[in-house]
């Protein structure tokens, strides 16, 4: 894709429709890849359970805008095991609303490396279906646009990982007392690298519907600026809060709930 083509799908995409992890400055490809990438993410013991569903309210000024609903599902994409997790994000106060925003990311089932990502986004000009497929060292990627089909490839300096799977993939990470990472992210609606460093603050009370969770805060820091995630300490390591700039994403029925909004 020339490189006017790709200020159009980044001048048109926007940049983050719900908050999780990559908020801030994007950094291109070519800049990360004149430092050394972060080695690919050592995984620890993997938390998912097929079928599981995560629902959160979306929170700014403490006032409800929205909700988060995230599936973990055990699948393939092109005969390679995998977890796809696929997120929608609604607008109000109704969580059975139609999503405006749907992703789905298909991430290899042992290393978590990401193999294929799919959005369907609407965007403040119209509507967008994104496509992206990952290989070791370059990410290919189509999109169906107000402006028309727009399509080309980028360079990838090391492992990545897509920026829609970063709160259930830190759910996967051995998280301890001082534990700290750096790993390379890809923004899909800029297809813009970034890199990502985390850091475990130490535990923390959370309370949440009236339960109170021991929690992992850690810290998610990109270029200075970072917000703030809270995971249990349980083996399911799920995701109790999360706060940043756009906001206080924050689980619905911390204990689960038959139907499986907050985990089966």
């Amino acid at each position: 894709m020339a490189d006017n083509s790709k200020a159009r799908l980044r001048g048109s995409r926007i940049l983050l429709a719900i908050g999780v992890v990559a908020l801030v400055a994007t950094i291109v490809a070519a800049a990360l890849a004149a430092r050394r990438a972060p080695p690919a993410l050592q995984v620890g013991a993997i938390p998912y359970r097929d079928g599981e569903t995560w629902q959160y309210r979306w929170f700014r000024d403490d006032r409800q805008i929205g909700w988060l609903t995230i599936t973990v599902a055990s699948g393939a994409w092109d005969s390679r095991p995998a977890w796809v997790f696929t997120n929608e994000t609604r607008m109000g106060s109704d969580p059975t609303a139609a999503p405006v925003d749907v992703t789905k990311v298909y991430a290899d089932a042992a290393t978590l490396q990401t193999i294929r990502t799919e959005a369907t986004l609407a965007g403040p000009d119209g509507h967008y279906d994104i496509s992206l497929d990952y290989a070791p060292r370059r990410v290919t990627y189509a999109a169906q646009t107000p402006k028309g089909p727009e399509g080309g490839a980028q360079p990838l300096p090391g492992a990545t990982y897509d920026n829609d799977q970063l709160v259930m993939l830190l759910r996967a990470l051995p998280l301890a007392p001082g534990y700290t990472s750096k790993l390379l992210c890809l923004q899909p609606r800029t297809v813009a690298l970034y890199r990502l460093t985390l850091k475990v603050e130490g535990q923390e009370g959370v309370t949440v519907a009236g339960e109170s969770i021991t929690c992992w805060r850690v810290s998610l820091s990109v270029n200075g600026r970072a917000q703030t995630a809270w995971y249990a300490v349980s083996p399911d390591h799920r995701m109790i809060r999360l706060q940043g700039p756009t906001g206080v994403f924050e689980l619905q029925q911390p204990a689960g709930c038959e139907g499986g909004v907050g985990g089966t």
